[in-house]
């Protein structure tokens, strides 16, 4: 789960810049301010979400993806129907849900992966879940990265829509795919092996 959620977001990342500084001719500097709403969330819904996770399990992780999924699908409806008048303020909305949301997912799934590693093996637990989140977010880049482009010269917000369509799809499918993860509310430890 972890590797598909990746493939999203570094997909998103990419293509959020280039339409934002190519298409609506933002600087750098006001790409990553457009950002900034999407981070703060992100960092404030992390610090929370493990008491989140804790009181109501799996159902936490569900409804951060359905936060993140409708920020993705109303920044596709605004670049979408106010191209190219859209202004970068009409983006703080959708990029606040899409962190507060994304804070939610991502965290629950790295505790749901790490939970049950023994406490001798997290490190190699850890390693392996990083590789599979570079390996996405690579792929990501790649794969809708190249679709977005290979689009944008005949529409940028159609190129948009169809690269961050498909991470909201994503998105989704992680959302249903929860009820398959093991039920949790509360910490579990580890026995180490002996």
């Amino acid at each position: 789960m972890i590797t598909p959620y990746s493939l999203g977001f570094g997909a998103f990342m990419f293509v959020f810049a280039l339409t934002v500084q190519g298409g609506l001719h933002a600087t750098p500097l006001q790409s990553a301010l457009t950002i900034l709403p999407m981070a703060l969330l992100f960092f404030a819904g992390s610090v929370y979400s493990p008491k989140i996770t804790q009181r109501f399990g799996r159902g936490a992780l569900a409804v951060g993806g359905l936060v993140q999924a409708g920020g993705l699908a109303m920044l596709i409806a605004i670049l979408l129907t106010g191209w190219p008048h859209v202004s970068l303020l009409d983006l703080v909305g959708p990029m606040l849900l899409i962190g507060g949301g994304q804070s939610m997912l991502f965290t629950g799934l790295f505790r749901i992966v790490l939970t049950d590693v023994p406490g001798h093996l997290a490190g190699i637990g850890g390693g392996a879940l990083i590789t599979l989140q570079q390996t996405g977010l690579a792929l990501g880049v790649a794969t809708l990265g190249t679709l977005y482009l290979a689009l944008r010269p005949h529409s940028i917000p159609h190129a948009f829509a169809a690269a961050v369509g498909i991470q909201l799809a994503i998105i989704l499918a992680l959302v249903l795919a929860t009820r398959l993860l093991p039920r949790f509310t509360a910490c579990t430890t580890a026995t180490p092996a002996g």
